[in-house]
């Protein structure tokens, strides 16, 4: 990481991601209630594993749009 004001995490998991199914959303949302951070936003991909980006294509982007875009906005830093 650069310089910059300190980044909010945004997470995307797919439920059924890892075996068994129940592991990976509950460390994941248990790790996701510690973080500090000035805006933050846990994203579940409800029919997807691993890969939600080509799983669930649209509400991968909606999720970038909605909850990533405006952080790049606040710090200036947008490529599009």
């Amino acid at each position: 990481m650069g310089p910059g004001p300190p980044r909010a995490p945004d997470i995307v998991g797919g439920r059924s991601a890892w075996r068994p199914l129940v592991f990976w959303p509950k460390v994941a949302a248990t790790w996701f209630d510690t973080v500090k951070a000035p805006e933050k936003q846990l994203v579940w991909f409800e029919h997807s594993g691993r890969i939600p980006m080509t799983e669930e294509p649209g509400k991968f982007l909606v999720s970038l749009v909605r909850y990533a875009r405006p952080i790049g906005e606040k710090a200036g830093d947008l490529a599009w």
